[in-house]
């Protein structure tokens, strides 16, 4: 997990496309919501995330869509906004550590966010082999992300399961994605 020191592109806008477990016009939104979040803390495409594992990487973050007035009102709930945000960066980051993707949003009271598994129109249904928790902050430091990791934490302790969980926060201002696995 993150043992390429290298710095990679991600293509946001690739969320466009959909997963097994997410639809393409649903990825459009995951896009425009980070969209929003980065360009409301004055980031633009090729933005540099760092991605903080076992070993520390890199990726530039890249999209085409331009933040409009349309776009700011629609997305003006900045809670959910950075939520939704913050799935679709945990996504691409989780996808590229793990090699794993979306392969069915979990429902409440799962304490997860998502199932992961491999990235195959023949898998069978509930061929999950991971689990995937998400959480997103707009403007915050070390000491908020790491208390957002110990209250994830704390949620999948509620979560009895043999498989393996990550959970993802990502901080929009810096930016940063703390990866931890459970």
């Amino acid at each position: 997990m993150c043992d390429n020191p290298e710095t990679e592109a991600l293509d946001l806008e690739s969320l466009a496309n959909g997963r097994p477990g997410i639809t393409p016009k649903w990825g459009a939104v995951l896009v425009e919501t980070a969209v929003v979040c980065f360009e409301d803390q004055q980031h633009a495409s090729g933005v540099e995330l760092r991605v903080r594992c076992h070993a520390d990487r890199t990726f530039t973050l890249n999209w085409q869509r331009i933040v409009d007035d349309q776009m700011r009102r629609c997305y003006n709930d900045s809670r959910k906004t950075t939520e939704f945000g913050a799935e679709g960066i945990a996504i691409l980051v989780v996808e590229v550590v793990t090699g794993l993707t979306v392969v069915e949003r979990s429902d409440t009271g799962t304490h997860i966010d998502f199932w992961l598994g491999e990235d195959d129109d023949d898998a069978p249904p509930f061929a999950s082999e991971a689990r995937l928790e998400i959480s997103g902050i707009r403007r915050g430091d070390d000491t908020k992300i790491a208390a957002r990791v110990k209250e994830k934490q704390e949620r999948l302790k509620g979560a009895d399961s043999l498989l393996p969980a990550f959970i993802i926060v990502v901080e929009f201002s810096a930016p940063v994605c703390e990866v931890q696995q459970r």
